[in-house]
């Protein structure tokens, strides 16, 4: 699929699709047949506070490029890029952007929508690191609209500053809520891509399995959703006995970052403008001081807190909205193994 689009099979004319938002109009591609929207900003969000709208815009915006993708702390070098390809994109913490692939544009069409959430855990990968996360084939192929995301990772997604401030309350659910504020864009205006609103399958392998878990368990997305299909990711929790162990921790790392950043907690608002490398610094220095002083682990995920996020259902039980949604839970072939295992290479 991607050797068509280097060849130039793939062109942009005053003939491209252009689909209404309720922010204004957007100029996509067109494939065979296939309409392609990249880079739709779907939010703005300061540094550790929940997202908010994007602001609308006059005239047709051009949705020919992929959005930028969340800063990592490092990024992996991958095991396996001779039969699995990564595709390794511009970061900026300016990364509320999604794609969207259809065959029909316009409010009758109500084709079925899937959204696809990304593995990396909660802390590296993209909408677009492999090149299997184009949605064209699968578009093309049972004809669904087929939607992926970027949203806030690692430290900028999941550092807890809740005691250092009201407004830091959720700071550690901050990539949870990009998430649920796409769903919630989707579900206004996926009608103008041939969408329907009330047809959507969340879909994710690895860590994107986990984030749907936690869709699941945040309240604030009830009804932007209707089917789950978990590809391996999320199936146990923390245990619950470590909840709280999980919590200290994160606080713990936030405290280290601060001073390492020469911020006294008085001024924790001056963490929201540090360069971008002096706090991934200061993250990777306070990981590795939790590790090696007693063998901790900083788990960049979101916190339950009982109201926004209420955490994992092996911990805390499923909610009621929650069991009502359908769910297709299965596993991957080479999960957390090399793909040149000789096992598998045997066929065993």
């Amino acid at each position: 699929m991607y050797m068509k689009k280097l060849t130039g099979q793939v062109t942009c004319t005053y003939d491209d699709p252009v689909a209404e938002t309720k922010y204004g109009r957007l100029r996509g591609l067109r494939t065979d047949g296939t309409c392609i929207f990249r880079g739709i900003k779907y939010a703005d969000a300061l540094r550790f506070h929940f997202p908010t709208e994007p602001k609308p815009w006059e005239g047709v915006r051009e949705a020919f490029q992929f959005g930028y993708v969340s800063p990592e702390l490092n990024t992996p070098v991958p095991h396996d890029q001779f039969t699995v390809p990564h595709f390794f994109y511009p970061q900026n913490e300016d990364c509320q952007y999604l794609n969207i692939w259809t065959r029909h544009l316009g409010q009758g069409a109500k084709r079925p929508v899937m959204v696809w959430i990304h593995g990396g855990g909660w802390f590296s990968g993209s909408s677009v690191e492999l090149l299997a996360y184009d949605g064209e084939n699968l578009c093309a192929d049972k004809d669904v609209v087929v939607v992926s995301v970027n949203h806030r990772l690692n430290v900028l997604g999941y550092l807890d500053l809740s005691e250092y401030g009201e407004e830091y309350r959720y700071s550690s659910c901050a990539g949870l809520a990009d998430l649920v504020v796409a769903l919630r864009w989707v579900h206004e205006n996926i009608a103008s891509f041939g969408g329907d609103p009330d047809n959507v399958t969340l879909f994710g392998q690895s860590g994107g399995g986990a984030k749907i878990v936690a869709l699941m368990q945040t309240p604030t997305a009830d009804g932007l959703y209707h089917r789950a299909i978990i590809e391996s990711g999320g199936p146990t929790g923390a245990g619950a006995e470590n909840v709280e162990r999980q919590r200290q921790t994160g606080r713990e790392c936030a405290a280290l970052i601060l001073k390492a950043l020469d911020i006294a907690p008085e001024n924790v608002r001056e963490i929201e403008s540090v360069d971008w490398y002096d706090l991934a610094q200061a993250a990777m220095n306070a990981i590795w001081t939790i590790g090696h002083r007693d063998g901790g682990r900083v788990e960049w995920c979101p916190m339950p807190d009982g109201e926004y996020y209420l955490g994992h259902p092996l911990d805390f039980g499923w909610r009621q909205e929650s069991l009502k949604i359908p769910m297709l839970v299965g596993s991957v072939l080479g999960e957390f193994s090399g793909n040149f295992d000789r096992r598998i290479g045997d066929g065993l």
